[in-house]
């Protein structure tokens, strides 16, 4: 069912309690979350005279749908039937691959938040992202394989497993990217390659260090502005040898600081007349939802709905978006009554 222009909508979208009449009687649409993952809406039916702004009523169905939302996602894993809901058509055989891979779109811990996002949907191929979240740090990265079919998929799938063996078995960024370098090059043999940004962020000092292998440049976004690229840090694609040393780059974040990677699928994208949508039509979006104080994962929704619409609905490359952002909030953001 479409929800956009809805109550429930609403409520999905800012992530917070909205009141509403049914039927004449009063009711409460609540966000359905899984940790800071959106699952859904649920409503709740009031008996007539009920008061709707009652903390202990509103606590006690966040209570209830975060343990709703926990017991969707456990399920799901068992079976097909909440996935089949979702879909509004078939996926390719590729798209199939990919999305089995991704982590939670969503996710956060008391210091950082990170919310992601591919499309189209139904036919990606070649873009991945992953992260982990530890006490003290956050790893990430953004991968993008040359082509858009089933090879595609197969490289990002073992750039992805070739990036998560080197990182848990406590290897740096160096190594990551040589761990998915190596593996491209022996199984693809050189006819396919990939772009990447890996980064680690120290989530007790903000201290970022990253490795871009051919990829467009992160982007820093602080107090709702990007304030700047990462343009350090550069090595060429991977699969392809590297001709002279590398250095990591470095930033020091602020609290509140967002770090903006994308694949070129997003700046790139072409309307009927073959206009870009650009890099700075990616920042003015950024930056007019920042704007609003909306959570983290609707400026994700909602800056890729924007790509969508340029092109009408129809992309001519794969289009990946992941937000991290390191706060001393962290889940509270996303929390239903406290995201504004």
């Amino acid at each position: 069912m479409q929800i956009e222009g809805t109550v429930a909508g609403r409520a999905f979208r800012a992530l917070r309690t909205v009141e509403a009449t049914v039927d004449g009687r009063p009711c409460l649409w609540v966000p359905v979350i899984d940790g800071v993952e959106r699952i859904g809406v649920l409503r709740v039916v009031a008996l007539e005279g009920t008061d709707l702004d009652d903390p202990e009523l509103r606590r006690t169905c966040w209570w209830i749908t975060h343990l709703l939302g926990h017991l969707v996602t456990v399920l799901d894993a068992y079976g097909d039937g909440l996935d089949a809901l979702r879909r509004r058509r078939p996926r390719t055989t590729e798209a199939e691959l990919v999305w089995s891979l991704l982590p939670p779109l969503t996710a956060g811990t008391d210091a950082v938040v990170v919310a992601g996002r591919l499309e189209p949907a139904y036919e990606v191929g070649g873009d991945v992202f992953d992260y982990a979240l530890g006490p003290t740090s956050a790893s990430f990265v953004v991968l993008d394989a040359t082509g858009h079919d089933l090879a595609a998929g197969l490289a990002s799938a073992a750039g992805l497993a070739a990036y998560r063996n080197a990182r848990r078995n406590g290897k740096g960024l160096f190594e990551q990217a040589e761990s998915v370098h190596r593996t491209l090059e022996a199984q693809f043999g050189g006819s396919v390659y990939a772009t990447a940004v890996f980064g680690e962020l120290d989530t007790t000092t903000g201290r970022l260090r990253y490795l871009v292998a051919g990829h467009p440049s992160p982007l820093v976004m602080r107090r709702g502005h990007v304030v700047k690229k990462l343009a350090s840090g550069r090595r060429p694609l991977l699969g392809l040898e590297m001709r002279t040393g590398v250095t990591l780059g470095e930033e020091h974040l602020e609290p509140g600081d967002t770090i903006v990677l994308y694949t070129d699928g997003i700046p790139e994208a072409r309307d009927a007349e073959g206009r870009t949508f650009g890099l700075p039509r990616l920042v003015d979006v950024l930056e007019r939802e920042s704007a609003q104080g909306i959570p983290l994962p609707e400026i994700v929704d909602r800056l890729v709905r924007a790509v969508m619409q340029h092109q009408d609905d129809v992309l001519q490359d794969d289009a990946t978006l992941l937000l991290v952002q390191w706060t001393t909030e962290g889940q509270a953001l996303l929390e239903p009554g406290r995201a504004r």
